[in-house]
């Protein structure tokens, strides 16, 4: 790989020298490093001289030549690998007009670059105008192309994909239910793809509730990949994790158990301790071992998804407030409130940050910590009345400042209630300290929190 990349580096260095910069064999030694340092994972710099050489053809050969246009797809589908979506979107768009133009509607590439335009819309929430051009893919690509065509069946599985993700189960079934059985029939069963495909109906049949179907499509796809892939692939692993999930969801937790600790050590070994996938089963077992009251195992196993979610996808991704409040459920379910409240807050923070005050994320947020901080105000009444003053306050402290601090983050929506609990804290916390004898600071408490009354 090393002297491949020295001897393009070798070659473009020459053309640049004897040809110059914009000739069309410089600019094609450019895309040449380009796709080298893509497929190495270098994608910034892959994308600057994709970028590069793109300026370079539309220069030289026009918009339209086949090059250009190639550099102009390549170019998108990096962006949007890197989830710049945004960038990408013009770019899909250029290719598939001037595709249109030059090569004709029903042309391959064509219809190609229509699929990777509906997949960065879907991706990005429109799927009204995804829909009409996975549909239109289907359709010219079973016209044009012989029944069983691997375009034919991407495409309706595209589609299906579509259906599933908008929970239009019934219209997607029929979908995967024909592509699978093609598959059968032109791949034969064994074939990943035609795996691939049992996968995906599985996962309908589990969306749809009939978990006696999904289970043994799950085990007939895992039975296959184990003889032909091995233990270690990771297809393997993923159906593996798929069916132990599918055994926790039927609540088969002894069966489900040894699936996922299998799963976790393939994952570890072939793709690292820190690979989403790796994480997700870390997490998939931890919950597990939850519903087994087993918190001092899951416990670290939560930690350890949390750390590695932080590292790996930063603070503020889904994945990672996930397993924050997966944690914090963890310590509340352990009467661990001060961690439980510390991690609730924390995640209600960053979900009004990132997803705005009335995404349904930041409504759990804010009901899971509303439960905690109740929970905290009863526990602390229980302490003061067995005498046990000293940890009532600390409880009282935390449900005071829990509660005025979820006040302001939801400020607006019922501030009356909101009024009212903190009313309440305080009162709570101003009887334990004049009990334990605590007289000046009781008054400092009565006339911070007096404007609640």
């Amino acid at each position: 790989m090393a002297a491949s990349l020295a001897t393009l580096r070798e070659e473009l260095s020459g053309n640049e020298t004897k040809l110059g910069k914009e000739h069309p064999e410089t600019l094609a030694s450019l895309y040449n490093l380009a796709n080298l340092h893509r497929t190495q994972g270098k994608v910034e710099l892959a994308e600057h001289l994709y970028q590069q050489c793109l300026d370079g053809r539309r220069k030289v050969l026009g918009e339209d030549h086949p090059d250009t246009l190639t550099t102009t797809n390549n170019l998108a589908v990096l962006l949007y690998a890197q989830g710049k979506l945004a960038e990408a979107e013009p770019l899909f768009q250029q290719c598939l007009a001037l595709k249109r133009q030059v090569l004709g509607p029903d042309h391959s590439e064509t219809l190609s670059s229509m699929s990777n335009l509906a997949s960065l819309l879907k991706k990005q929430g429109k799927v009204a105008e995804a829909e009409p051009m996975y549909k239109q893919c289907l359709a010219v690509r079973k016209k044009v192309l012989v029944p069983g065509h691997p375009d034919t069946l991407m495409a309706m599985n595209n589609l299906a994909n579509l259906f599933y993700a908008q929970n239009r189960l019934a219209e997607a079934e029929p979908l995967y239910q024909d592509c699978l059985a093609v598959q059968k029939l032109v791949l034969g069963p064994d074939h990943p793809k035609t795996l691939i495909s049992m996968n995906n109906l599985a996962y309908l049949f589990e969306a749809q509730g009939k978990l006696g179907a999904a289970e043994t499509l799950y085990q007939q796809c895992l039975a296959v990949e184990m003889k032909g892939s091995g233990p270690g692939h990771p297809d393997t692993l993923a159906t593996m994790n798929n069916l132990a999930n599918l055994l926790q969801k039927q609540g088969k937790l002894g069966e489900a158990k040894p699936l996922f600790q299998q799963c976790l050590a393939g994952r570890k070994k072939v793709l690292g301790p820190d690979h989403p996938h790796t994480l997700a089963t870390t997490n998939n077992l931890a919950g597990l071992l939850e519903k087994q009251s087993k918190g001092a195992e899951a416990e670290p196993l939560y930690q350890r998804c949390l750390e590695g979610f932080t590292t790996v996808l930063g603070p503020d991704h889904p994945k990672t407030l996930i397993s924050m409040n997966n944690l914090a459920d963890l310590f509340f379910a352990q009467n661990k409130l001060a961690e439980a409240k510390l991690l609730y807050q924390q995640c209600l923070e960053v979900r009004k940050k990132v997803l705005g005050p009335k995404h349904p994320d930041m409504m759990a947020s804010i009901g899971n910590l509303a439960v905690l901080l109740l929970s905290m105000y009863n526990y602390a009444s229980i302490l003061a009345k067995k005498g046990d003053l000293v940890e009532a306050e600390i409880q009282a402290r935390h449900s005071l400042e829990g509660h005025v601090s979820l006040g302001q983050t939801t400020i607006g929506r019922h501030p009356e209630h909101m009024k009212t609990n903190v009313k309440h804290c305080a009162a709570q916390l101003v009887g334990i300290l004049c009990a334990q004898g605590k007289d000046e600071e009781a008054v400092v408490v009565e006339q911070t929190y007096n404007r609640y009354n």
